[in-house]
């Protein structure tokens, strides 16, 4: 909270510099070297084999989802832009974090862990997955509306 109370005054810093000159020279050139990271990456590390990949994965993970985090909030123009179904999506994510041990997921057996899908139609996987996954979504909608009809 006492980090958020400094945000504005920050941001206004961060525009310009003492000077009155624009820092767009600086954002841009962090933002080259961030793309060329995460594209060094995706090279040297992302196209190893599973087993190889597996064993540095804690240590590298966090690139690109960084390069994607600063290249998001470098700009006014990309902070403005977003995908309505996963902003859609996110308003039902406590629903579907509960439903999906109930709809989606079928267990082992009696007081197993859930590691399969649900069986709606026999021998066909991709048909299943996709009604299962139907089902599931506008379950964990309705309820979510009925939640915040409750409230």
């Amino acid at each position: 909270m006492l980090c958020a109370f400094h945000v504005g005054r920050r941001l206004a810093a961060q525009s310009k510099d003492p000077n009155g000159v624009s820092s767009w020279p600086c954002r841009t050139s962090v933002m080259a070297l961030a793309l060329a990271i995460d594209v060094a990456w995706g090279l040297l590390v992302f196209t190893r084999s599973k087993y190889a990949y597996n064993s540095v994965h804690p240590f590298t993970s966090w690139m690109p989802v960084l390069t994607f985090l600063y290249w998001r909030n470098a700009t006014v123009w990309l902070r403005r832009r977003y995908l309505w179904l996963f902003a859609y999506l996110g308003r039902v994510t406590l629903e579907t974090y509960i439903l999906q041990f109930h709809v989606w997921m079928k267990t082992t057996g009696v007081n197993g862990s859930p590691k399969h899908l649900l069986v709606w139609i026999p021998n066909s996987f991709f048909l299943n997955f996709a009604i299962a996954s139907m089902v599931y979504v506008l379950l964990s909608v309705r309820i979510s509306q009925a939640t915040g009809a409750i409230r």
